[in-house]
């Protein structure tokens, strides 16, 4: 667990700090104390559930991505899915397949993870049902496919998510100087753009 086995979490005099006493108590308080605990929403907390989830750089491409869009971590991942469930990807053809050649192929039940997922991103019917479906088809749970596709999403980034990231390191250190559009030019032509 995190918070016993993370030097991170550990405090100065030995103990474990505030960041690993939450993560302790998340892990062994019921879900219905976790919100009364906190003063969260459930929502709240199945959203910090689901980013802990994540792989930290997932993560950091995420916030760098919601911070510019200027919306909320949740508003902006929901965002993503939605763009997701409505881009047609190729696994979308072994999902037609199944639906008109096995009608009766099982779809994935909607265990307290996948219902975590659809209310902490607030998933209109269409866009879950979509993902649902995906899942599926690649024999996953659902919150482990928007899992996969939320770690492939940030793995492709782009010349902006370079750039935002560049503008992170300038706000941490603003004596140093990037030229941001010669910084933008170099990473077009490595990626041969």
């Amino acid at each position: 667990m995190r918070a016993t086995g993370d030097p991170r979490h550990r405090s100065p005099r030995g103990g474990i700090d505030a960041d690993g006493l939450a993560a302790a108590v998340i892990y062994f308080a019921p879900m219905w104390l976790l919100p009364r605990a906190f003063g969260l929403s459930t929502v709240a907390v199945m959203t910090l559930a689901e980013m802990d989830a994540l792989p930290e750089p997932t993560t950091a491409v995420m916030r760098r991505r919601a911070r510019a869009a200027g919306l909320p971590m949740r508003e902006y991942l929901r965002r993503e899915l939605a763009a997701l469930a409505q881009r047609r990807i190729a696994l979308d053809g072994v999902v037609d397949f199944l639906a008109a050649e096995r009608p009766g192929h099982p779809t994935p039940e909607l265990d307290a993870d996948a219902a975590a997922v659809i209310h902490a991103y607030e998933l209109p019917a269409h866009v879950w049902s979509v993902l649902a479906d995906r899942a599926a088809a690649s024999a996953m749970p659902l919150a482990d496919y928007v899992c996969q596709e939320l770690i492939t999403s940030a793995r492709r980034s782009t010349v902006e998510d370079a750039l935002l990231e560049f503008d992170e390191v300038l706000e941490r250190d603003p004596s140093l100087v990037i030229d941001r559009e010669a910084a933008a030019a170099s990473i077009r032509y490595a990626r041969g753009e």
